[in-house]
């Protein structure tokens, strides 16, 4: 067991997440064991002949921690999941809008191509309960920023305002690592002191995730929670941001693309090629039904209608409606690709 975030993990190999969690069935019920400890791991199970079920045995060979074992004592299948869940908590109860259809991909060059994929959905009669965008609205991949040629907050409202007047939400992706350069997230987080350093100097731990040099907040920081609670406040109010309905966590491994050991992070980033150019921009180029594309911008276009717990906390800390949705890394498995 080794999570982490890679786009190129062989077949039947680790990806986001595991649980180091098992249940055994015998003749005389059912118990379980896991094992809380969140460095590497290899688990091997040991089996004897058929014959000789004593030599049965599990393994557990760990890089580092302690060895902390849960027993649960069952006694039936439905016991030893209700006694896990005592232990690692219960998830969330989810809204029910999150259980429609949701659209969700990399890759909108524009507001207008969110847009555009709203209105498809109409026009083919398909239900759209939730639209989500990706990291393409944000300045370069800052976090708790907004790219404001491609993806400008009115544009951006005038989207949350049309899905909300057909009863349909959205939600924005938010990554933990922060872009190193001069900008509101960084320098209020420089401010409050949250960000992970290192010894012996002191310097802040650097890597390199999709805005390139990155910093990472320190979430057993004293001052964590109340600079998270402050960004999500101010980027998603309806006075002050984008009013959504949830948030996509991603990235939340922690993902660093920087190989170890790391001695030069803008190097790396410029060699993988972070942040990305944007994509270039565009004029609207047809008009949509059921949205007003027009404005100072677009003089020429115009139609008659208008169109993992610190993020938790902070969000449900800043909504009047708290039990929303919260997409994990692994909510990519319910994208629908390149509708």
């Amino acid at each position: 067991m080794w999570n982490r975030d890679s786009d190129g993990v062989p077949y039947r190999e680790n990806l986001y997440g595991s649980h180091p969690v098992y249940f055994e069935q015998r003749q005389s019920g059912t118990h379980g064991v896991f094992l809380r400890n969140h460095n590497g791991a290899d688990i091997k199970l040991n089996t004897g002949d058929d014959k000789d079920q004593a030599n049965d045995s599990i393994e557990y060979i760990l890089t580092g921690g302690d060895l902390d074992l849960f027993f649960l004592a069952g006694p039936t299948p439905v016991d030893v999941s209700r006694q896990y869940a005592l232990v690692v908590g219960t998830p969330g109860m989810v809204p029910y809008w999150s259980l429609g259809f949701h659209q969700c991909k990399f890759g909108y060059q524009d507001w207008f191509e969110v847009v555009e994929v709203i209105s498809n959905y109409s026009a083919s009669g398909i239900p759209l309960e939730t639209m989500w965008t990706d990291i393409d609205y944000m300045d370069h991949g800052g976090v708790f920023s907004l790219n404001q040629e491609r993806f400008p907050i009115e544009r951006m409202r005038d989207i949350v305002r049309h899905l909300h007047d057909h009863q349909q939400r959205y939600m924005l992706m938010v990554d933990p690592a922060v872009a190193e350069r001069p900008y509101g997230a960084f320098e209020r987080g420089v401010e409050m002191d949250v960000f992970l350093k290192t010894p012996p100097n002191a310097e802040y731990y650097r890597g390199v995730v999709w805005p390139g040099v990155a910093v990472f907040p320190d979430w057993l920081h004293p001052n964590a929670s109340k600079y998270w609670t402050e960004q999500i406040g101010e980027a998603f109010s309806p006075q002050t941001g984008i009013d959504i309905d949830g948030i996509w966590i991603d990235m939340n491994e922690p993902a660093n693309m920087c190989r170890y050991p790391c001695l030069d992070p803008a190097d790396e980033a410029k060699r993988i090629g972070v942040p990305a150019d944007p994509p270039p921009l565009r004029d609207p180029p047809r008009a949509l039904p059921g949205f007003n594309i027009s404005g100072p911008e677009h003089p020429s276009y115009t139609l008659d209608s208008s169109w993992s717990q610190a993020t938790y906390k902070a969000y449900t800390e800043n909504t009047d409606t708290p039990q929303q949705i919260l997409g994990p890394r692994n909510a990519d498995a319910y994208e629908e690709e390149g509708l």
